[in-house]
């Protein structure tokens, strides 16, 4: 297993799949936590219309340094979603799948491998978000004279390492979907589509149409555990109502895998 592991970590320290994604991680994450402390208020508006807004005190509080996080992890999440779904679909557009399979027969061991080194390649996209999100976050909060102290008392450091917990998992569970959609359908593009259209599109749709749904879409599931619980589910809630829908897809998809025929 830990030879898959390694295999697939050599594929994926290759630029497309790590400096870019990285690249994108850094620019979004530095965009948006310095136009949110640049835009942050002292008092909030009168009116209730509008997204939330954030205030000073947000950025200034133990939180503050992992505040912009909610608004950042959905579009990293999309990035994740599109590196399993290549990492594992073009090998067989490439045809390299039945090379893997000389090395490694046994099929649902060489994926579940293959998962894994995944998994773990997660972690990096959301330590750059974090890291970028500090480092451009106390150069905005000097800027405007703020206090960062608070960020590094124990309370914040808290506040960073469950954030980091919170948003890999969530990261990692956005991921799994999309290699999932990629061993069933063979091919990155329809992987790719299929797995963006529904978490952007087509789980609005639904819980705008049917009533008393929303909470019980993966998307949405995905997004209580990146937050470490809300309304809708608290944290191990929602971990384990997500965990059953990998456990049943995923087992799905590996089952079709390994009775499915490999053309070169």
């Amino acid at each position: 297993m830990l030879g898959i592991i390694r295999s697939e970590w050599v594929k994926l320290r290759r630029p497309a799949y790590l400096w870019v994604p990285l690249g994108l991680t850094v620019a979004f994450t530095a965009l948006v936590t310095v136009l949110s402390i640049l835009n942050a208020r002292s008092t909030p508006r009168v009116s209730d219309h509008g997204p939330p807004e954030k205030l000073i005190s947000d950025f200034t509080a133990a939180h503050g340094a992992v505040s912009t996080a909610s608004g950042i992890y959905g579009l990293i999440g999309m990035i994740v979603l599109v590196i399993f779904s290549a990492a594992v679909a073009t090998e067989f557009t490439n045809g390299t799948i039945r090379n893997l399979l000389i090395r490694e027969p046994r099929r649902v061991r060489l994926m579940l491998g293959r998962w894994l080194a995944l998994v773990s390649w997660a972690a990096v996209p959301v330590l750059v978000m974090v890291l970028t999100g500090l480092i451009s976050g106390m150069i905005a909060m000097s800027s405007r004279g703020l206090s960062t102290s608070a960020w590094f008392e124990a309370a914040g450091l808290q506040h960073i390492g469950s954030t980091i917990i919170y948003i890999w998992v969530s990261l990692a569970l956005f991921g799994t979907f999309g290699a999932i959609l990629a061993l069933v359908l063979k091919t990155p593009v329809a992987a790719i589509g299929i797995g963006i259209a529904y978490f952007l599109i087509v789980e609005s749709l639904l819980g705008g149409l049917v009533s008393g749904t929303a909470d019980w879409l993966p998307g949405n599931i995905v997004s209580s555990v990146a937050h470490g619980g809300d309304n809708a589910h608290g944290f191990w809630d929602g971990l384990a109502l997500i965990g059953g829908y990998v456990v049943v897809l995923g087992a799905a998809s590996l089952a079709w895998f390994n009775r499915s025929d490999i053309a070169s």
